[in-house]
């Protein structure tokens, strides 16, 4: 018998992979985030108003944080209305002035330290001009979430 020296070789593939969390949001804008009051008529009124619900989520251990842009209502050409932006747990009371703490044009972050999902009511605090110009206002609020 007679043995034969086979040359072989063993090429293995060992692929490891972390499953990666999956964050998730999802907003409704309520009706009156539409209809805002912009008084303009010789008076002016500071007004805080329900704006969207918001659904987030993560399957991240260490959990995700909720962030939401802020900024000016505007109108091209016209004098714009600062707001601020805060939220609370769903279905709570509204905030009071006080609980408005980001300055306009700052983020406002809200976490969750765990695996799970949180539902929250966002509203805006704004303080319309006693002589506002009349036409069309738009803004838009940007809703992200990132796994911490």
């Amino acid at each position: 018998m007679q043995w034969r020296l086979h040359r072989g070789i063993w090429l293995g593939l060992f692929v490891c992979h972390n499953a990666a969390a999956l964050p998730t949001v999802a907003a409704t804008v309520t009706a009156a985030a539409s209809t805002l009051d912009l008084d303009g008529e010789g008076s002016s009124e500071t007004y805080i108003v329900k704006v969207a619900d918001v659904t987030f989520s993560t399957d991240n251990a260490t959990g995700c944080t909720l962030t939401l842009s802020s900024g000016d209502i505007a109108k091209a050409g016209g004098l714009n209305i600062a707001y601020k932006v805060t939220s609370v747990a769903d279905g709570a009371a509204a905030p009071t002035s006080g609980d408005f703490t980001v300055p306009t044009g700052t983020d406002y972050t809200y976490a969750i330290s765990s695996a799970t999902s949180s539902d929250r009511d966002v509203y805006v605090k704004y303080t319309t001009r006693s002589i506002q110009d009349p036409g069309t206002y738009s803004e838009t609020i940007h809703f992200t979430v990132a796994d911490t």
